[in-house]
């Protein structure tokens, strides 16, 4: 429609007839238009948005699986033999008998959790083993494209890192869920491991340590000598 402003010039009528079938005379007035992106029909998505969905199906993450109770071993053992990629952190310490008796025994570093890595569509055979119960949800409460809950991952370079301080045999390793983060440093013995670890410190203890954050569920750390920290800048 034609304004008509005080001492303004009135258009003539072509002149606003024209206007209001060529919105390109006043560009302010011209609506957005949303790019309609061709499909196949199949759920709607672009063939670009189904390249990076079937990208994503196709790489294979690290999911945290709660196992049974005391049955964490098993269960890594059961998916190795399935040959998927497992790991299960445990240490050897001396355990005490009650009749004084002292021997190494085995020890879950996270109990109730083996780690697996997978495609996102092979997650329903692993619920499918005897040890399994669920995978841990994204504490974030993110959403997939579908509206539903997403399982949390653990970057690959938290694993690589958590592989090479349980490989430690000189000193004892620890998980807690309380921590602090700190500066991030390199730990010399390493060397098989290019990744970063972080001093931390646990509530009322104001000894350092090294540690190595794990996704949503806590930090693996040890106590390490002053003389094989290396500070870095990161």
């Amino acid at each position: 429609m034609c304004s008509s402003r005080p001492g303004a010039k009135q258009p003539s009528a072509a002149a606003c007839q024209t206007e209001s079938i060529n919105p390109s005379i006043n560009p302010s007035d011209t609506p957005s238009v949303t790019t309609v992106h061709a499909t196949d029909g199949a759920g709607g998505l672009s063939d670009s948005q189904k390249m990076g969905y079937n990208r994503a199906v196709d790489e294979r993450h690290w999911y945290v699986v709660y196992t049974s109770p005391r049955a964490e071993k098993k269960a890594c053992a059961d998916l190795l033999r399935a040959d998927y990629e497992a790991y299960c952190p445990t240490r050897m310490e001396m355990h005490t008998w009650s009749r004084g008796q002292r021997r190494k025994v085995e020890k879950v570093l996270i109990p109730g959790v083996v780690f697996v890595k997978v495609k996102s569509d092979q997650l329903n055979e692993i619920r499918l083993f005897p040890r399994t119960i669920s995978f841990m949800m994204d504490p974030a409460k993110r959403h997939n494209q579908y509206g539903g809950m997403t399982f949390a991952v653990v970057p690959d370079q938290q694993m690589r890192l958590l592989k090479a301080m349980v490989g430690q045999v000189d000193y004892d390793v620890s998980f807690t869920s309380n921590f602090s983060l700190g500066e991030y440093v390199r730990v010399a013995g390493f060397d098989s491991c290019d990744e970063l670890a972080q001093i931390v410190q646990l509530p009322g203890d104001r000894q350092p340590y090294v540690g190595v954050r794990v996704s949503f569920l806590g930090c693996a750390y040890m106590k390490v000598p002053t003389a094989r920290i290396i500070k870095v800048n990161a």
